[in-house]
């Protein structure tokens, strides 16, 4: 863009500041949107500090020059090489035969071509020059958008410069080379067993972590394909390459877990609960231990993962079960009330949560746990009943439920409840009594003039 700004155009009379605005308001513009949009979404001065000024070893923007990941290493000029055949082969050699074509006719290059060739390069510098810190196996993609930039260039270059016979051959070739290139990609990856022998031919000499997280991709493949002997070995190799890292553990132990391996499960996601922000590990501890009916146990790793803002629905259902397995109801409602919140289509917790908060003598509470449920699912039998003991119970405990129009509502909500679960067949026995109590007390508060 500066480049753009300080070459005009022949005959432009706009002068360079004018050219300046009238090129830079635009991505000016949609950078002030992304920070919007970032601001918006809660990204703040912590944030900023954690992405810039705190960053963890090994983890800078920029290659240094020498060192094991410097931009020198031939490991990393190999990498460079093979990204840039990845991503733009034929773009570049047109370039490469375009400006080697002009150099020889003494043609000068026009300001567009001079823009786009610069931004090639610069795209190359960076290239060459930002950490990847998974290599180009896995982080080709962010310049893959960027890559544009060197077919642009090369149309530019050849757009009206050749003779049609030259521009017919340059076509030609063109395909040929592209053919040659494509060619060997699709034979290579037609064949899984030849495709995965080269992905890990190409990985062998990536940094400890770069390696093991492109296997951990080999071990993904395995386990979507249904192949759990190869997921696990894949998942092992993440391990053996890089044992510190929690999230290669808590992978391999996921995969035990599911295949019922749960003494070496368990041996695995100990070591991915190191890290504390992890979710599923602490989760799935909670679910072995359950399984193995130390429920104390269980329930110490339920609760690690109720401090997590990623705690699932079924973690937190889980969790309360814990609770409610070791006399906790107060817990367990609060963690039946969580996973409810978390996946509007469990109101059978609700329900669940209402039943402990009536046995524990909380009639208030139990009512709006029940009706909470039941104006998800209004079929659930054991919330309708739920709903008339605790507002029985209320009537029976509280005065005030039992006064005015309020009571008088309440009084026929009941009454309904009741023939709604003789209609199911679901009333029982000794709940028939309590019609005749409750048409009483509605006719007493219908003749005090709480109808009105």
């Amino acid at each position: 863009l500066l480049l753009a700004a300080l070459l005009p155009e022949e005959q432009e009379p706009a002068g360079i500041i004018r050219r300046t605005a009238e090129i830079a308001w635009p991505p000016a513009a949609g950078l002030l949107a992304g920070v919007g949009l970032l601001l918006l979404g809660g990204y703040g001065p912590d944030w900023f500090r954690l992405d810039f000024l705190q960053r963890a070893p090994g983890a800078a923007i920029l290659r240094g020059i020498g060192g094991g990941e410097g931009w020198l290493r031939a490991r990393h000029l190999k990498d460079l090489v093979n990204l840039l055949l990845l991503l733009a082969p034929v773009p570049l050699a047109l370039i490469a035969a375009g400006c080697a074509a002009r150099r020889r006719a003494g043609t000068r290059l026009a300001r567009g071509e001079i823009v786009l060739l610069a931004g090639s390069l610069w795209l190359i510098l960076l290239m060459l020059l930002l950490h990847l810190r998974l290599g180009v196996v896995r982080d080709w993609d962010l310049f893959a958008p960027s890559a544009v930039l060197f077919t642009l260039a090369a149309f530019r270059l050849w757009r009206g410069r050749a003779q049609a016979r030259e521009r017919h051959r340059l076509i030609g070739w063109s395909a040929v080379t592209a053919v040659l290139l494509s060619a060997p990609w699709f034979w290579l990856n037609a064949g899984e067993t030849r495709s995965l022998r080269r992905f890990e031919d190409g990985i062998a000499d990536l940094p400890r972590f770069a390696r093991a997280y492109a296997f951990e991709e080999v071990g993904k493949y395995h386990r979507k394909a249904g192949r759990g002997e190869e997921a696990e070995a894949a998942y092992r190799r993440c391990v053996e390459i890089f044992p510190g890292n929690p999230r290669f553990r808590g992978a391999l132990g996921a995969l035990l877990f599911h295949a019922g391996e749960l003494t070496g499960a368990e041996r695995e996601l100990r070591e991915a609960a190191r890290d504390t922000t992890a979710a599923e590990a602490p989760f799935l501890l909670a679910m072995i231990h359950a399984e193995w009916g130390d429920f104390a146990a269980a329930l110490e790793w339920a609760r690690r993962t109720s401090a997590s803002p990623r705690e699932s629905a079924r973690a937190a259902a889980l969790h309360g079960a814990m609770a409610e397995e070791l006399g906790l109801p107060e817990e367990a409602i609060a963690a039946y009330r969580r996973a409810a919140s978390r996946d509007p289509r469990r109101a059978d917790l609700l329900e669940r949560a209402g039943a402990l908060a009536l046995d524990a003598g909380d009639p208030v509470l139990a009512e709006g746990l029940f009706r909470a449920a039941l104006s998800r699912d209004p079929r659930l039998e054991g919330a309708t009943a739920g709903l008339l003991i605790a507002g029985r119970e209320r009537l029976r405990s509280d005065p005030g439920a039992a006064a005015g129009e309020a009571g008088l509502r309440r009084v026929r909500e009941l009454i309904g409840l009741l023939g709604l679960l003789d209609q199911r067949g679901l009333l029982d026995p000794s709940m028939r009594p309590w019609r005749e109590e409750l048409l009483r007390l509605e006719e007493r508060l219908t003749a005090s003039g709480a109808a009105r």
